[in-house]
């Protein structure tokens, strides 16, 4: 067994937030996640904050917020006419 820590949490909360992203019609080559969080201080405020809490960042033309209840989108950017 290793002692290593497990990543498990980290690529949870990444891959939601992909999801999220995605769902909104950004596909994944528009931008390189890492440029704009780093998924494994994200983890531990996430995991570091007690009762409520609200994280926001941005990510192209999109608004990320993770709560206690998950990710979504805020702000969502106009469709194209």
């Amino acid at each position: 067994m290793s002692n290593r820590p497990s990543h498990n949490g980290e690529r949870a909360l990444l891959l939601e937030i992909i999801d999220t992203l995605e769902e909104s019609g950004l596909e994944s080559e528009q931008y390189q996640l890492q440029d704009s969080i780093d998924v494994e201080a994200l983890k531990r405020l996430v995991d570091s904050a007690g009762g409520e809490f609200e994280i926001r960042f941005s990510v192209e033309e999109r608004r990320v917020q993770i709560t206690q209840d998950g990710v979504e989108l805020i702000d969502t950017p106009p469709e194209d006419d």
